[in-house]
């Protein structure tokens, strides 16, 4: 077993995300003397993406699978063994297709006459 190397990988995750510049609080009582503090028009980029994957409608399990699956692939196409692979599929799945077409008789290579007499 292998000692943990810590110059080669971090063993925590770690996210950064931009920080906005912070406002100062301010402290405003209303007539009845209720405080209030509002802490400017700027809001941290957590809070923000946590209010949108709350408000955000519910999908069906299937159709976010689905959406799920397609980000993903496309996150592979666009990576140079991903092209070469999509490129290799899609000849396989064409030219069996077409190989499958002609042993049904869809395709006429020929017009049922012999091509040289014996």
């Amino acid at each position: 077993m292998l000692p943990p190397i810590p110059a080669l990988w971090k063993r925590k995750a770690t996210i950064s995300l931009p920080t906005t510049p912070a406002t100062a609080a301010t402290t405003t009582t209303d007539a009845a003397g209720n405080a209030t503090v509002d802490s400017g028009s700027t809001e941290d980029l957590l809070d923000s993406h946590v209010k949108d994957v709350l408000s955000k409608k519910q999908r069906s399990p299937k159709k976010e699978w689905f959406i799920r699956s397609m980000k993903g692939a496309w996150a592979f196409v666009k990576t140079p063994i991903g092209v070469i692979t999509a490129i290799y599929g899609f000849l396989v799945v064409f030219w069996g297709a077409a190989i499958v077409l002609f042993l049904l008789g869809k395709f006429v290579l020929f017009n049922g006459f012999p091509s040289h007499t014996r």
